[in-house]
């Protein structure tokens, strides 16, 4: 493992679990009706969450009738505290393991989830090729990335500069002291202190769906934030939509793409 992802892990299996009081809402984040899907679109299909933290997007799948619902991760302390929160649950997996090595055949997922991880990888591209492989033809995919640009961007990257600074538990003391909702502290300590944080345009993402997939589909209307911060919800780019086109762009440059793509091509060389 790149040491840049042993101190993501590290650092995820610390801030994940401030959130974990959110866990009744954040697993309902993932819901067919988000995806622009039918209402039995997880029914009987096996399902990869890939960077599942506390499994927020596994439970959801599993809740909307997936068959089969696999979560991986880097950080065990997340996966313990998920396999904990779905003890439960039967035919729910999780497994520590890479987004840019996945332990798993060619095409057996009939839908790859992937939100809020590439971005925070080594080779963001070569991971997007995992999960491809892994999916099966005719399955589907969804990403959710960083888009580049706007006041938001520029703030995160003058905080990540700061973070230089200051060292981790210094850091997570003051802000302590400041922000109260542990969601929105889970949040911050992420983008400023995260050692990988890349952003993309979306004629970008589409390159990475060029090769094996239909034309993606950007859901641009959809927001996924559920946060009870009204500062993390002005801050978040989740939350762009409604906001003036002129104004969203100032704020939130590209915002936070989403993106689902059908698989149609097994050849991903």
């Amino acid at each position: 493992m790149d040491i840049r992802e042993s101190k993501t892990a590290i650092l995820y299996s610390e801030i994940h679990p401030l959130g974990r009081e959110h866990y009744a809402k954040l697993k309902q984040i993932l819901s067919p009706s988000f995806l622009n899907e039918e209402s039995n679109f997880f029914k009987d299909k096996i399902c990869l969450d890939a960077g599942c933290g506390l499994d927020r997007a596994v439970a959801s799948m599993k809740m909307h009738g997936g068959k089969v619902v696999i979560g991986i991760d880097i950080a065990i302390e997340n996966l313990k505290k998920a396999r904990e929160l779905n003890k439960e649950e039967k035919n729910v997996y999780f497994i520590q393991a890479s987004t840019l090595k996945l332990p798993f055949k060619d095409e057996i997922f009939d839908f790859v989830h992937c939100s809020g991880v590439l971005h925070r990888t080594i080779s963001p591209l070569s991971g997007s090729m995992e999960l491809t492989r892994c999916l099966k033809t005719k399955g589907k995919i969804y990403l959710g990335l960083y888009g580049k640009g706007g006041i938001a961007s520029f703030c995160i990257s003058l905080g990540r500069l700061i973070a230089k600074i200051i060292p981790y538990k210094i850091g997570k003391n003051l802000l302590s002291i400041i922000i109260k909702n542990k969601l929105f502290l889970c949040n911050l300590l992420d983008v400023f202190y995260v050692p990988i944080l890349e952003r993309y345009t979306k004629d970008e993402i589409k390159q990475w769906f060029r090769r094996n997939y239909s034309q993606p589909v950007f859901l641009e209307e959809k927001i996924d934030n559920i946060f009870d911060s009204k500062l993390l919800r002005l801050i978040h780019p989740s939350s762009c939509y409604g906001v003036p086109k002129i104004l969203q762009r100032l704020l939130y440059g590209e915002g936070w793409i989403k993106v689902k793509g059908i698989k149609e091509w097994k050849r991903i060389d």
